[in-house]
């Protein structure tokens, strides 16, 4: 179980946001990408934060969503007992693929949320590999998954794959 949605006019934003990640790349992983310090959400960058802005206004319908668990056909909005808005970005981070690189399988406990966004993926990018199933990386999609969900990127054919990843926690200090 995933949802994922589409930035609306993501070019602009997505050549700004790959500037800024290959600028600022701190070290590399395992498996050979190379990363941003993982506090991209406290950055100041005007295009991160707009990226950023639209991930946080998704949040609270993903939250919804995820508990739901189908049953669109009662009014379960009222029945919840938790406050979908105390949900926020805990850790985020830019990554970026050359030709060869990967991602170990991993997922992101105890976080109960996470997502990555595809800033770019040049022709012989990987899947994103959620759970055994591939996933197409396409420019300007979110995907939201369960934190515990298991994830990883195959070996890179291309230079330029570069994401946008994140993970959520909920504020108990907001209830």
């Amino acid at each position: 179980m995933y949802q994922d949605f589409d930035y609306p006019d993501h070019s602009f934003l997505n050549d700004q946001l790959l500037c800024y990640v290959k600028e600022n790349i701190s070290h590399g992983i395992y498996g050979g990408a190379k990363v941003t310090n993982f506090d991209l959400h406290l950055c100041d960058n005007f295009y991160v934060k707009q990226l950023l802005d639209w991930i946080n206004c998704l949040i609270p319908e993903v939250a919804f969503n995820f508990s739901q668990q189908g049953e669109d056909n009662i009014d379960v909005k009222n029945q919840i007992v938790y406050d979908l808005n105390a949900f926020s970005i805990a850790s985020c981070w830019g990554i970026y693929y050359s030709k060869g690189d990967r991602v170990l399988t991993h997922n992101h406990f105890p976080y109960p949320i996470s997502f990555v966004y595809c800033v770019s993926a040049p022709k012989g990018s990987s899947a994103f590999i959620l759970e055994g199933n591939k996933i197409k990386s396409i420019p300007g999609k979110i995907i939201f998954f369960p934190s515990v969900y298991y994830h990883g990127i195959k070996t890179n054919r291309s230079d330029g794959r570069c994401m946008i990843t994140g993970n959520v926690c909920y504020n108990t200090d907001s209830i």
